[in-house]
């Protein structure tokens, strides 16, 4: 097991209104047993998605994934290992506002074993916006570390990302 974090950074412009997908490139073979340990993850969005939230019909959402096949992202997708939503809602009349910091940060190191355990290979970063004019981009930076898995143990993990009471 890594003793520090590594990092790895991925970006997806979505097609308008579509799920869309992009891999993280990594230094992994798809056949060795190896798997991250993700302890954190730092999302950004372009100051032109920002600006597409303009009624309360409009939302976003994204997060990361081992698989890009799956046609609708919901808790309910085992392929999915984090699943974030944003969206409007409106005050006084929408004349209000509140800041929005970035980066969006999701820290998984409270996790029992420090983090969530994912196959190193395929990630996906997807992101699906709704009411939008414009795509704007999703960008994720990853922290994680690399674990060596026995052949079994690998093969556990992959099988779990098929999400039980499903």
């Amino acid at each position: 097991m890594d003793r520090y974090a590594n990092q790895g950074y991925v970006t997806v412009v979505p097609v308008l209104n579509t799920l869309s997908f992009n891999e993280l490139a990594t230094f992994v073979s798809i056949f060795e047993k190896k798997a991250f340990l993700i302890n954190r993850v730092e999302y950004s969005f372009t100051l032109a998605a920002l600006n597409e939230f303009d009624t309360e019909a409009d939302f976003v959402t994204f997060g990361l994934s081992t698989s890009n096949i799956f046609p609708v992202a919901g808790l309910n997708v085992a392929a999915i290992f984090d699943y974030n939503m944003l969206s409007l809602n409106l005050a006084a009349a929408g004349v209000s506002s509140h800041l929005i910091s970035s980066p969006f940060v999701k820290d998984f190191s409270t996790l029992p074993g420090g983090g969530t355990l994912v196959p190193a290979r395929p990630i996906f970063i997807w992101m699906l916006s709704g009411g939008f004019a414009a795509a704007g981009e999703c960008a994720a930076r990853i922290f994680f570390t690399v674990i060596d898995l026995k052949a079994d143990e690998y093969w556990e993990l992959v099988e779990a990302t098929r999400l039980l009471g499903v």
